[in-house]
């Protein structure tokens, strides 16, 4: 097993989140991402006014250790960007949740599903942080 230690993870995550911009898209489909997803398991929103966003590498905050919450008990190394906010116009969607795609090499890089899915209508307002959270160990 390897084990990175908390001040390496930090580390990993500053060259990762620094390599290259990334994009910011909100999906539609009712999925729950995991290790076997693909860009093609994600059908993009596409309500009005809906965009991608650009995650410009410059812009992370952090990385950090942050402690984790039971079960875990290792630390957590967490990034996070300014929040990002899409209007909703007459015809909306369901959003379930986000995923980021590299700007250049156009790869899935991660996802991340909300606790609860958003119904967006006329005028709806849907504000995310986005985040990069490093974990070294299994899954508790």
């Amino acid at each position: 097993m390897i084990v990175v230690p908390d001040v390496a993870e930090i580390e990993l995550m500053k060259k990762v989140l620094k390599d290259e911009n990334f994009i910011l898209k909100l999906y539609r489909n009712d999925y729950t991402p995991d290790s076997d997803s693909l860009l093609s398991s994600f059908t993009e929103a596409n309500f009005d006014g809906y965009g991608q966003k650009l995650l410009v590498k410059t812009s992370w905050t952090g990385p950090t250790t942050v402690s984790p919450t039971a079960p875990c008990t290792d630390n957590l190394a967490s990034a996070t960007y300014a929040e990002q906010s899409w209007t909703c116009g007459s015809v909306g969607n369901t959003v379930y949740g986000y995923y980021v795609v590299g700007a250049t090499t156009g790869k899935l890089m991660w996802a991340d599903e909300f606790a609860s899915e958003r119904n967006l209508g006329d005028s709806d307002v849907l504000r995310i942080i986005p985040k990069f959270t490093l974990r070294t160990q299994i899954p508790c």
